[in-house]
């Protein structure tokens, strides 16, 4: 549910089934209401599948360019996203390896859907 204080509103919404609280947003956020929410790809963490405090997923693509790679992750829920990762020797996941994915709460924007 929203909450605001001082430094803005705050909300808990649901990514691939699970819950994230404390996203900090502009405008209040009704109840069951569809939002779009803004991280950076750099921002996002992959971890091994069922890591604690994770959202589950699956690699779908990977993209090399050089010093970093793009990991196109798909959701539970059917939603999809990018995580940007420093490239290494040899590639941390491939496609179809499921995995976990950390999102910083204090990294991420609520927009309107």
């Amino acid at each position: 549910l929203p909450k605001g204080d001082a430094a803005g509103t705050y909300t808990c919404v649901r990514v691939g089934g699970h819950r994230l609280l404390g996203l900090r947003g502009d405008k209040a956020i009704s109840s069951g209401q569809k939002v779009t929410l803004a991280i950076r790809p750099e921002q996002i963490r992959i971890a091994a599948k069922g890591a604690a405090d994770t959202i589950p997923a699956k690699v779908t693509e990977t993209t090399y360019f050089g010093t970093d790679t793009h990991y196109h992750l798909a959701l539970g829920d059917g939603s999809g996203l990018v995580a940007r990762l420093q490239s290494e020797a040899e590639d941390r996941f491939a496609v179809g390896d499921e995995v976990g994915v950390a999102l910083d709460t204090d990294k991420i924007q609520v927009l309107d859907a």
